[in-house]
């Protein structure tokens, strides 16, 4: 009879998962969103069909350890070395003064210092797969706010080896405990926790790859795949049995095969099953949060939220500033970190399930990242129009840092602006720079201008949509003006700038998205360039000369497809 209720509480459980994750898409929101309201409509605080939470949470579990496995595969140690400065400071600041200040609140609040020190860690984590799908969305991935938001998630996600490390050596009773205790039983267990991860990595480099190699010659996919879950569920029971948690056993194992040159297959592979696991997962969650709570709740929820605008979106904007770097994207990031993160429900399902957090704490929790997930594209919007806001009131160039550099002065004589210096912008340069055609690059990355003055580039350090930065361009006298920016916002800005500042001028634009085509087009005659039309029409013509048609025959209908006679 358990085995029954087990398995239909399982059916129960993944119908409800699919049918919320269903939902979440088709009204264009996260999935992980869906799986948290399905669990709480069926949870016992909601419509009571399903009850054996404590089960299901017994598989999820090992959502957890696959969750932070994939992601110590995808990160490895090398990403946090090889990430930029920037986004180190930027997110150091933002996650201590989430914490600092929300445990200032808590305090005032009467809350317990701990309680207070933990949920402030919490809300100070985002979302990485929230913050990159909206890139992905927005056609930001490779912009400069894209890159920093990216380099500060990973920041984020390091910094859970040490708060697991804390959370799993402290006593279950909490409100015991002084400060002065916690620093001790801390450091003492991150010094066990280093030594044993050391060990763990040096054995695992050494072994890992021998192991995978021997069953890769094999070449029997399920045997490989078999290994894999082996491999995570070893590791995460070993740091168990060690004193360590779950978690960081199976984030060690993913940093150690991250190293092999079998980590794409094996991340690969184990994709669906973390997918499946980590839904079990979200549903147990939402099956654990009593709707009640937000709704008896609300001035404490708007207070979060407040302390959140406050610490994770104003505090990374005004760094920013003060690292000089434009208005854009220092909003663009600060909009980019408001969404509470999904290992913030990893770490206070563990803390509750441990007694090491109240229900209090992860129905809060939970409800903070269901509004800040609601709240996530519309903070992208919100950063857009204020921008634009800014702009108009001529605050665009707002720094609270000095100037990058000196800047190279426009050529007196007919000259090409390259707006953006990366692949796109750096391939042109190299051959106007080879020719002896004169240009001048716009950026407003320090790392691109700091490579451009390498390479004696002409460069002007700015946001290449403010239109003081164009008319220190010199645009009046430009032949041609390209714009390669991996902003679909800022490429509008800067070609409307730049044709209010000489209405003749030739405009060369690249764009990514079928819809930014068609609101540039409606500014008059600019050369528009899709890379992946182009991609498609050059892969035509090689076809079709396979085909036996003349070079003349491929070019007309070339030509069509450019002018949108796709009835050929």
């Amino acid at each position: 009879m358990q085995e029954t209720h087990l398995l239909l509480t399982l059916a129960l459980i993944t119908g409800a998962a699919l049918l919320g994750g269903l939902v979440a898409q088709r009204l264009r929101q996260p999935v992980l969103l869906g799986y948290l309201v399905a669990g709480v409509l069926v949870g016992p605080y909601g419509l009571g069909v399903a009850r054996e939470a404590e089960q299901v949470r017994a598989l999820a579990t090992m959502g957890v350890a696959f969750l932070m496995f994939a992601l110590g595969v995808e990160l490895s140690l090398g990403a946090l070395l090889r990430t930029v400065p920037v986004p180190l400071i930027t997110g150091a600041l933002q996650i201590t003064a989430t914490i600092v200040l929300w445990s200032i609140v808590a305090g005032a609040l009467g809350w317990p210092s701990l309680d207070g020190l933990l949920f402030g860690y919490l809300m100070a984590l985002s979302s990485t797969a929230i913050v990159l799908k909206l890139l992905l969305d927005r056609g930001e991935a490779d912009s400069v706010h894209g890159g920093i938001l990216v380099g500060i998630m990973v920041l984020q996600d390091f910094t859970l080896i040490p708060i697991m490390v804390v959370l799993s050596s402290l006593p279950a009773d909490l409100a015991a405990l002084q400060l002065g205790q916690v620093a001790v039983t801390a450091g003492a267990a991150l010094a066990k926790a280093l030594g044993i991860v050391a060990a763990m990595v040096l054995l695992g480099l050494r072994v890992v790859p021998w192991l995978l190699r021997h069953v890769a010659l094999l070449r029997s996919r399920e045997l490989f795949i078999i290994t894999i879950f082996a491999l995570v569920v070893g590791t995460a029971s070993a740091s168990v049995l060690l004193g360590l948690s779950i978690a960081l056993g199976a984030f060690v194992a993913g940093i150690v095969l991250s190293e092999s040159e079998y980590s794409h297959q094996a991340l690969a592979d184990v994709v669906p099953l973390r997918d499946i696991f980590a839904s079990f997962f979200f549903v147990s969650i939402g099956m654990l949060t009593d709707p009640r709570f937000i709704l008896s709740n609300l001035g404490l929820l708007a207070l979060v939220l407040a302390v959140l605008l406050v610490a994770k979106c104003a505090v990374p904007a005004l760094a920013l500033l003060a690292l000089r770097y434009p208005l854009r994207p220092a909003l663009a990031v600060g909009a980019g970190m408001i969404s509470v993160g999904e290992f913030s429900f990893v770490l206070v399902g563990a803390a509750v399930a441990d007694g090491r957090a109240s229900e209090q704490l992860l129905s809060l929790t939970l409800a903070t990242a269901l509004v800040t997930i609601f709240l996530a594209p519309q903070s992208f919007a919100a950063a857009d129009g204020l921008h634009r806001l800014l702009a108009r009131r001529g605050l665009r160039r707002l720094r609270l840092g000095g100037a990058l550099e000196e800047e190279s002065p426009a050529p007196a004589e007919p000259h090409a602006v390259i707006c953006g210096f990366g692949v796109t912008g750096r391939s042109i340069a190299a051959i106007l720079q080879r020719r002896g055609f004169p240009f001048l690059v716009v950026d407003l990355d320090p790392g691109a201008i700091e490579q451009a003055h390498a390479r004696s580039v002409p460069s002007v350090y700015g946001d290449a949509s403010s239109l003081s930065v164009l008319a220190r361009c010199g645009l009046a006298q430009a032949r041609v003006l390209i714009v390669a920016i991996s902003d679909p916002l800022a490429t509008d800005i800067a070609v409307r700038n730049a044709l209010a500042l000489n209405p003749r001028l030739d405009v060369v634009v690249r764009v990514f998205r079928r819809t930014d085509s068609v609101a540039l087009r409606s500014l008059g005659s600019i050369e528009l360039v899709e890379p992946g039309f182009e991609a498609g029409l050059e892969m035509l013509r090689h076809t079709l000369h396979r085909f036996g048609l003349s070079s003349p025959e491929i070019q007309l209908l070339v030509s069509s497809l450019r002018q949108g006679d796709t009835a050929l």
